[in-house]
């Protein structure tokens, strides 16, 4: 898949892979930082959000 869309893959030592809330804070950090807010009336869960069809502003 990386070689059809010319990306990259790293998987990080299984160590670091315990916390799913972690990254989420990160994530988070990286759009505070980039001026990207959502209101909580404007936030929402969608559980089968695909991340390869997400739009990155804060990058």
């Amino acid at each position: 898949m990386c070689t059809e869309r010319g990306g990259e893959s790293f998987c990080p030592d299984r160590t670091f892979c315990v916390d799913n809330g972690t990254m989420i804070a990160e994530l988070g950090r990286k759009m505070v930082e980039s001026g990207t807010v959502t209101s909580l009336m404007d936030s929402s869960v969608n559980p089968g959000l695909r991340t390869d069809h997400t739009i990155v502003t804060w990058y």
